[in-house]
């Protein structure tokens, strides 16, 4: 959730960690900060549980006292999709809420349609901003915010995460219901702008169970947050993975991929979010022909599929054919005597 003034200072430069995570949640929004969420501006707003103004990297939270992790995106046009960050249960949706509200007192931006809750397993509480959940199971917790059109995902067999919230939705986006089961990387909606907030971004806000009990938490590891590791992430970073490709001889071969991104020749690395599947081609050219892959993909076939996770490099092997009709083994060595 962004706050009018904190808008200036919320952009932040991301310095990705070196070190694989290995936790149990996916980067829960289809684009890459920096890449392709929103050109080469982009805010990703860091949590601050603690309250003391510092994010887990010692740098600046999206605000003091920030709950979870915000991503820009470009547009609430563009369609972003947003993901289940984990296999869970759907606990809770809201939706009917405004895109871009112009303002905090415009009445038709505060009205909300019911939130749907599952059966008699949950209550909404009588807050205005909708910004409770109880249940029988899980007891209550808050996030604090008017979080406009939003998804309340609960996980079992997770023992440091307890639900998930994906919060200010595009108005109509909502992809779920309530009860249903959702594997992660299934489509939750899209990004909007909706409840409080003033541009386009996914809100991510992480549950945990502490002695019974439902509290907020941090998936970032760092020095100066209240998460000192493992970081609930299965990658880091969790939001970029870098494929880059060589070719053993570039005059006689390309390799093609990653639905366009990756075109030896005018490009030869591009990025994805962790866990994607990218599929490479190598295509020889006329004289030439594929002798196989070394590195992340490997054998003798011109396709190879690899799952992108961190800093994975692949090189095409081409080698040039002889002319045709040249046989190299009888090709004479001198001149004829006759």
């Amino acid at each position: 959730m962004f706050r009018l003034k904190l808008v200036i200072c919320v952009l932040l430069v991301i310095v990705a960690p070196a070190m694989a995570s290995a936790g149990p949640l996916a980067w829960p929004i289809g684009c890459t900060p920096g890449v392709d969420c929103a050109g080469s501006k982009f805010y990703v707003g860091y949590p601050d549980l603690d309250g003391v103004g510092k994010a887990f990297n010692c740098g600046a939270p999206g605000y003091t006292g920030h709950t979870g992790t915000d991503i820009v995106v470009s547009s609430t046009e563009a369609g972003v999709p947003v993901y289940a960050a984990a296999d869970g249960e759907v606990l809770w949706v809201a939706g009917g809420r405004f895109d871009h509200c112009p303002d905090g007192d415009e009445p038709e931006c505060r009205t909300a349609l019911p939130p749907q809750l599952s059966g008699s397993a949950g209550r909404a509480s009588d807050d205005a901003a909708d910004n409770e959940f109880c249940s029988a199971r899980e007891g209550c917790f808050s996030w604090g915010f008017d979080a406009g059109n939003y998804v309340l995902v609960a996980h079992r067999g997770f023992p440091e995460v307890a639900a998930t919230l994906y919060a200010h939705l595009r108005t109509g986006s909502l992809a779920v219901v309530v009860g249903q089961r959702v594997k992660q990387g299934e489509k939750l909606g899209e990004v909007g702008s909706s409840g409080a907030s003033l541009l386009p971004h996914l809100h991510f806000g992480v549950f945990a169970r502490e002695e019974g009990r439902i509290r907020l938490a941090d998936p970032w590891a760092g020095e100066c947050g209240p998460n000192t590791g493992p970081a609930l992430w299965q990658y880091d970073p969790p939001f970029r993975a870098d494929v880059i490709v060589e070719r053993s001889s570039p005059g006689d071969g390309v390799v093609t991929g990653g639905e366009g991104t990756i075109s030896c020749g005018s490009g030869c690395m591009a990025s994805f979010v962790p866990g994607t599947s990218v599929t490479l081609t190598a295509v020889p050219y006329f004289g030439a022909e594929f002798a196989g892959w070394e590195g992340a993909c490997s054998g003798s076939k011109p396709e190879c599929t690899l799952t992108a996770a961190g800093v994975k490099s692949a090189k095409a092997v081409f080698r040039r054919l002889p002319p045709v009709g040249v046989n190299v083994a009888s090709r004479p060595s001198g001149r004829s005597s006759n």
